[in-house]
């Protein structure tokens, strides 16, 4: 279910995200894993939310680093703080999500998924079994 191909986006609102920073950073045993907060491949809060995320990234209790970031989440749901997130697996199928609806006055934006084809790997494909088939 988890592999290293996850792709991990996660909205908060600001208060959220600093008091996740701060749990991680209270929490984290850096001999174990590292602050993934500290390396994130995508990063863009703007006045009301902190949308955030990684890429390629092992995701799951199994991880270290990343399930610091799950007691993160949790912590922000027992101080009734809102968030989602959404996991993004290699496979189709491969995928999850999870968030919380807390007592904030903003809701937050839901994340947006799409999948997208990437037509042109298959254009010399194409040209290649056209040619065989000449």
């Amino acid at each position: 279910m988890f592999n290293d191909e996850s792709r991990v986006r996660i909205i908060t609102s600001l208060k959220g995200f600093d008091l996740l920073k701060k749990y991680v950073e209270e929490h984290i045993d850096t001999t174990k894993g590292i602050n993934l907060l500290d390396d994130l491949d995508c990063d863009f809060p703007n006045s009301k939310f902190h949308y955030f995320g990684w890429n390629f990234l092992e995701w799951g209790n199994y991880n270290y680093s990343s399930k610091i970031i799950l007691d993160g989440l949790d912590y922000l749901r027992e101080n009734d703080l809102s968030y989602r997130w959404v996991r993004l697996g290699y496979e189709i199928g491969d995928g999850e999500e999870d968030f919380f609806d807390g007592s904030e006055e903003d809701d937050l934006e839901g994340i947006q998924v799409t999948i997208t084809f990437e037509d042109d790997d298959y254009e010399m494909w194409d040209e290649i079994e056209r040619d065989r088939l000449l």
